[in-house]
């Protein structure tokens, strides 16, 4: 009897400790939220803006000058390096050494910002739009990977991003006419929640399950996933639309030769 109650006194004690220890970590993953969406996102986006500044001096102080100027630049850059500390090699790229004095970073980050410079000039991003393209392209790592893909994949990614950008809007303007409205009993969203239905056998949605305040990951999951349906969905109906202009024209050309 004792045994049993003391079982249950410790097992209660474990239950407040655990209970405790999952209230903290709800406060510290709170507190990266909020970290995330201001102090971090703020700080992104200042660095792609920086970065754009750099990239637009080199075209401006670099590449639009004379050779004599370009030399006179990269040794007074390298210059102020070396006496900072920072060790010039001879084949260092002006670019480079622009990004090594403006950001003061370690060799591998000064080589990530400038491939993705590099990348950016590639695809004829303008210095002044270079945050928006890397913002589009899974920021600045993500763009140094761009050179191990060949176009057709880039602008695939590029159409389902402006899918993903067009589906988005749809879904803000429908928040105020929704396609339906329906009331479930037991359950409670707080949040955005997700529908799993079933086709009837005339054309109506069975709901079958609601997963209720879905992670954000999980919703940008979904979005995509409909992004690139009505991305396909408008492929086929231009293949058809290309399909039967290209033979109207073709009986438009035997009509003239015959005239």
């Amino acid at each position: 009897m004792k045994a049993t109650k003391k079982t249950k006194t410790i097992a209660k004690a474990t239950q407040v400790y655990t209970s405790n220890a999952i209230q903290q970590l709800e406060a510290l993953s709170g507190e990266r939220e909020v970290w995330e969406s201001t102090v971090y996102q703020t700080a992104t986006e200042a660095l792609y803006g920086l970065l754009g500044k750099v990239y637009g001096f080199y075209e401006d102080s670099f590449i639009n000058r004379s050779a004599e100027e370009r030399l006179a630049l990269r040794q007074e850059i390298a210059s102020k390096l070396t006496q900072s500390g920072v060790r010039v090699q001879s084949n260092s790229s002006v670019l480079g050494l622009l990004i090594r004095y403006v950001f003061k970073s370690d060799r591998k980050r000064v080589l990530c910002y400038q491939k993705a410079v590099e990348v950016a000039k590639k695809f004829s991003v303008k210095p002044t739009v270079l945050p928006d393209w890397l913002r589009g392209n899974h920021g600045i790592d993500g763009v140094a990977k761009l050179t191990k893909e060949n176009q057709a994949k880039v602008a695939k990614r590029q159409e389902l991003e402006v899918a993903v950008t067009q589906i988005n809007a749809v879904i803000e303007k429908r928040k105020g006419q929704p396609l339906a409205s329906v009331t479930i009993t037991g359950t409670c969203c707080q949040s955005i929640s997700a529908l799993i239905t079933q086709p009837g056998p005339n054309g109506e949605l069975k709901i079958v399950c609601v997963v209720e305040d879905i992670e954000t990951a999980v919703y940008n999951s979904l979005v995509r996933s409909a992004a690139r349906k009505w991305k396909a969905a408008n492929q086929s109906m231009s293949l058809l639309n290309a399909e039967a202009e290209k033979f109207i024209q073709s009986a438009d050309q035997q009509e003239l030769k015959a005239a």
